[in-house]
């Protein structure tokens, strides 16, 4: 029969327990739980600050995972923060790029004068004038590629020769002057 305060169902005077999950019922008598398992922050789930180091995530997670390893919902929460963390990580990385000009920029400036002064004399061209270069020469190559076995490299080395002229008259602005450097 059952009692009227009680809250528990009792059967000739015992008082028998509510089922409990099969995840929870230990093997081998009373194992300890995680009592973080239900904390969002995965960084306070395992009990480490938001600037801690991939090494200081992992030793935490192992070390977790060695006191908490007989209860299974304990370690698939350490699990899950552990994982959540290495996935920011990673996103994290895969986010920053490399700003090679910066660096560039940041090596010039740290050299000495002779490398600024034989840089000085370099000059860069605009992007559209490289790629109109690119196209042309890379044009012609396929082109001594194609025809390479009937009349021989003299008409493209001709047609190189006039092009360089061409770009250095664009550049110098004297066809003769052009004419002597190409």
């Amino acid at each position: 029969s059952m009692s009227g305060n009680s809250k528990r169902p009792t059967v000739c005077g015992l008082t028998c327990r509510s089922p409990r999950c099969a995840v929870d019922t230990p093997y081998e008598g009373n194992v300890p739980k995680f009592s973080r398992i239900n904390v969002w922050d995965p960084y306070k789930r395992l009990g480490i600050s938001h600037d801690a180091s991939e090494e200081e995530i992992w030793g935490s997670r192992n070390f977790l995972l060695d006191q908490y390893a007989m209860h299974e919902r304990s370690a698939e929460s350490i699990e899950a923060a552990f994982e959540k963390l290495l996935m920011t990580s990673f996103r994290n990385r895969k986010k920053s790029t490399i700003n090679l000009k910066s660096r560039l920029k940041k090596k010039v400036e740290e050299s000495p004068p002779w490398v600024k002064n034989l840089l000085g004399f370099v000059e860069v061209p605009a992007t559209v004038i490289i790629l109109r270069r690119l196209f042309l020469f890379a044009f012609m190559a396929g082109w001594s590629i194609m025809n390479s076995a009937e009349s021989g490299p003299a008409f493209q080395v001709a047609i190189s020769l006039a092009a360089c002229i061409y770009f250095l008259n664009d550049k110098t602005k004297s066809l003769a002057r052009a004419s002597i450097i190409g």
